[in-house]
């Protein structure tokens, strides 16, 4: 059935994540100089004006604080009666009303799958898709007695209805609502700022990682469902659990703390990440994390650089200064950010409030109802703009299994910002005294099966052009298997020599994995480490990082010096401590396997006086499917 197109959105022409028309482009910030055109989501010659792919018939689930069902612009595409609310057990999960800020929620699936050419607000990504919401973030589930009900919701939420408990009320209320879903984003995720707790056994993994493993192997008919997850705001700082039991929290300004404490040189330092999507284990490699990009071109300030993630969206910066996102807003003008109470705050902090577009507190003639707001940003908002793109895929190839969908969306985006971590904006660090320092950031890579990645990108800027057309004519990658390839490699040396250049004490241990007639997929990269010196030792201290012996392609899988250097300095690991690290990668994505892969381990503990340290470890490394 064609789409009903009617009026064009008002927002539309404003909306750069869409079509960035370069710095002339009127959007909803004091200053659009950097803008450069072209950085977009390239959906205009796949919309076709409404007549083309729009994700019709494809089923997005927006994973929250909750959506409002009947905002203006929303409720076109939700599916009646397919949403939930698991603080009251009810279909609803719209937000309370007069709330301070936009719902987190009902901002995202506004970026997703708003309604395209119905005369009101902006569009989304895939502006036909069809919309359920359903809160777990920032919620308290109805209790049910002697049941893990938030483990119980996150079985329901995503699409894991058989683990969940009958006993719970529900689990029987949810019923199949999610088993038709064909997207899940989660714009959302955990900060530590210390090793997070890792099992080894996959069956204590997380409930949302069971979930998310099940629906990649069970909803859409066996092809799996495809999970999106924001890979997080915490480039420049983080509030964060300093110990993973919460019982400390604090504020972590990462480029503060190395300043005071690292005793050497750092180059570049406010281009190292200081969280990293890589501190938190679970969901991988389930869940594509997305990275945020402003229209400049440029990785967003906060957007948290690691080895495991995908590809980038759009995220914007905070829409005062510099552009953010425009999408749907809470409705009304008592609730959202685009709240009159907000009007002389928001005011005061966009230098030229004549250039505001979408936040206007009901003095817009285009948005007299306060529906919409230009404010929303974050790897939050590049989450669902990536989840949109994926949704567009689907509907030019429902076949598609969930890693088809994650293959083309890497085949196909966009390399980036060509000159970061290179050269004169190269990351490393000088230790007092040493002859030269150490990279902690790599530039972009070209591995040996032709994929570009970065850790600031991933595999780059999502291409919905590229992706729907590859898509439409696609062919499964030589090399796809049904099982996880585990391999272990031996004990590290116990001690090591410090390096005479650079101060380091480097531990290595290899692993052969696989054979030449396999690839690799993501890598999961399991270190057991024990420290066998008498120094207690900082985990921020260490930089981890994975080399394909054969093809010589380098990821660095945690930096050193990230916010686990403030953490750990509250919890080191003490002597004769052991600490498993579970950390991942997609340098190697489509590389051939039957190689040695060695495991590093750098220490930097000379920084903090622990020159006379030792310790030794035992990877494990896990090549999933391509």
């Amino acid at each position: 059935m064609a789409n009903t197109v009617g009026t064009d959105d008002p927002f539309q022409a404003n909306a750069w994540h869409l079509k960035n028309t370069g710095p002339t482009q009127v959007v909803s910030a004091a200053d659009n100089s950097k803008a450069v055109a072209g950085i977009d989501s390239r959906v205009e010659g796949v919309h076709k004006g409404g007549t083309g792919c729009t994700g019709k018939a494809v089923v997005v689930a927006i994973v929250d604080s909750g959506l409002e069902l009947a905002h203006e612009d929303i409720a076109p595409n939700v599916l009646a009666n397919k949403s939930f609310n698991f603080a009251n057990n009810t279909s609803d999960p719209s937000p309370t009303a007069n709330q301070a800020s936009v719902d987190h929620g009902t901002g995202v699936g506004g970026i997703a799958a708003a309604r395209g050419w119905n005369g009101k607000g902006s569009r989304g990504t895939a502006p036909f898709a069809s919309l359920v919401g359903y809160n777990t973030v920032g919620i308290t589930a109805v209790a049910s007695s002697g049941a893990d009900v938030d483990g119980n919701m996150n079985f329901l939420a995503f699409g894991a209805r058989a683990k969940a408990d009958a006993a719970v009320a529900a689990t029987g209320l949810f019923a199949d609502r999610a088993d038709k879903v064909d997207v899940f984003n989660y714009s959302a995720g955990a900060d530590y700022a210390a090793p997070a707790a890792v099992s080894a056994d996959p069956l204590g993994a997380s409930t949302q990682h069971r979930a998310m493993a099940y629906g990649t192997q069970t909803l859409r008919g066996g092809k799996g469902a495809v999970y999106f997850q924001a890979a997080g705001n915490e480039f420049q700082s983080l509030k964060a659990k300093l110990t993973p039991d919460a019982a400390q929290s604090s504020d972590v300004n990462c480029a503060d703390f190395r300043k005071n404490h690292a005793a050497g040189v750092f180059t570049n330092l406010e281009a190292l990440t200081c969280g990293s999507p890589n501190h938190e284990p679970e969901n991988k490699p389930y869940a594509y994390q997305v990275a945020a990009i402003a229209n400049s071109g440029m990785a967003a300030t906060y957007s948290a650089a690691g080895s495991s993630v995908w590809v980038t969206g759009f995220g914007g910066e905070n829409g005062q200064a510099e552009a953010a996102i425009i999408t749907t807003d809470n409705s009304s003008c008592s609730s959202g950010s685009n709240n009159a109470a907000n009007k002389s705050t928001f005011q005061a902090a966009l230098d030229n409030f004549i250039k505001a577009i979408a936040d206007l507190f009901g003095d817009s003639t285009v948005d007299p109802g306060c529906n919409y707001t230009g404010q929303m940003n974050g790897t939050s908002s590049a989450a669902p703009s990536v989840s949109g793109v994926a949704a567009l895929v689907l509907e030019a190839n429902p076949a598609l299994t969930w890693q088809d969908v994650g293959y083309i969306l890497a085949k196909t985006s966009r390399k980036v910002d060509d000159t970061i971590a290179a050269d004169t904006r190269a990351v490393s660090f000088k230790m007092n005294g040493a002859a030269e320092g150490v990279t902690l950031d790599l530039p972009w890579l070209t591995n040996k099966a032709g994929f570009n990645f970065s850790s600031r990108y991933g595999f780059g800027l999502v291409d919905a052009e590229a992706a729907v057309r590859l898509a439409s004519a696609y062919t499964a990658p030589a090399g796809r298997r049904a099982d996880s390839v585990v391999a272990v490699g031996g004990d590290s040396a116990t001690d090591a020599a410090s390096d005479g250049r650079n101060g380091l004490k480097n531990f290595a241990a290899t692993v052969k994995v696989g054979d030449a007639s396999q690839v690799t997929g993501q890598i999961q990269v399991d270190i057991d480490l024990k420290n066998t010196g008498a120094t207690p030792i900082n985990p921020g201290l260490l930089q981890f990082e994975l080399v394909n012996k054969a093809t010589g392609t380098v990821s660095i899988l945690m930096p050193a010096f990230t916010a686990w250097y403030a953490g750990g300095d509250l919890q080191k690991l003490p002597q004769n401590g052991q600490k498993l690290f579970r950390l991942h990668s997609n340098a190697f994505y489509g590389e051939a396997l039957g190689a040695d892969f060695e495991v590093r381990v750098r220490s930097f503990v000379a920084v903090s006086g622990g020159v006379s340290h030792a310790l030794t470890f035992k990877p494990t490394i896990t090549s999933f499917s391509l």
